[in-house]
């Protein structure tokens, strides 16, 4: 008989497939709702020093939403952004697909709305996550999901010279039906999958981690100007 002792911690993963920025450094609240569906959430903090690097030139290289989100998200799996009138960047950022054994695969997309605020502050905001898993008989099932997302990237401070620091805090819930082979997990293994799954994928800290990790190839492609650097150039035109 095959080992199934990983299989609920994975199969946790494969159904829910939640957005990277919203899983790490937090308390998982759990609750299972009848024998179809479950629910759970929690809130985290980004709270990073950003070393040796100045606000003013950290709030340049926070401008761009989509260095942001693609921190913690595979770039070539992030579309638009479709910019709406009052200027909210909407963007899809679509899931990879996973596998599991055979058993069934996901294919996902969120939609991610995108606010910006002076000095690198950036709110993110999403409702709604598409998800279709198909088994291994080849049906396609809807797996509706519940999605909601809050979360945002503090402003550095208004004085460029000050020390630069990634500050946020983000909070989440989902709620979702149990397809396939998920139907027959009992709750205790759930809640221990959604637990293992949070502290192992760190994926709060995979966001700062890539904010922090990219910033000196931005840096090296956008030198600081030399003093005086504008006053040549101007008398030599």
């Amino acid at each position: 008989m095959r080992n199934h002792a990983m299989r609920p911690r994975q199969l946790f993963y494969v159904l829910l497939a939640v957005p990277c920025v919203a899983l790490s450094g937090i308390t998982t609240n759990f609750e299972r709702i009848g024998l179809r569906r479950i629910k759970f959430g929690g809130t985290f903090q980004l709270r990073e020093p950003f070393r040796g690097v100045r606000a003013g030139r950290a709030a340049d290289y926070l401008s761009d939403p989509l260095r942001v989100i693609a921190a913690a998200w595979p770039p070539h799996l992030i579309k638009g952004p479709t910019i709406r009138d009052d200027g909210v960047l909407d963007y899809d950022l679509e899931q990879e697909t996973i596998n599991f054994a055979g058993l069934l695969t996901v294919d996902g997309v969120v939609d991610m709305e995108v606010r910006q605020s002076p000095r690198g502050g950036v709110t993110l905001t999403s409702k709604k996550l598409r998800s279709v898993a198909k088994l291994s008989n080849g049906q396609s099932v809807d797996v509706p999901i519940d999605f909601e997302l809050e979360g945002r990237l503090d402003p550095q401070s208004i004085d460029p010279n000050a020390s630069a620091a990634i500050r946020g805090e983000f909070t989440f819930s989902v709620a979702a039906d149990l397809v396939g082979p998920l139907l027959l997990l009992p709750s205790p293994a759930l809640k221990a999958a959604a637990v293992a799954v949070n502290r192992q994928l760190d994926l709060g800290g995979r966001f700062t981690r890539g904010i922090l990790g990219k910033y000196p190839t931005w840096a090296r492609a956008n030198p600081i100007p030399r003093p005086g650097a504008a006053k040549e150039s101007s008398s030599v035109e």
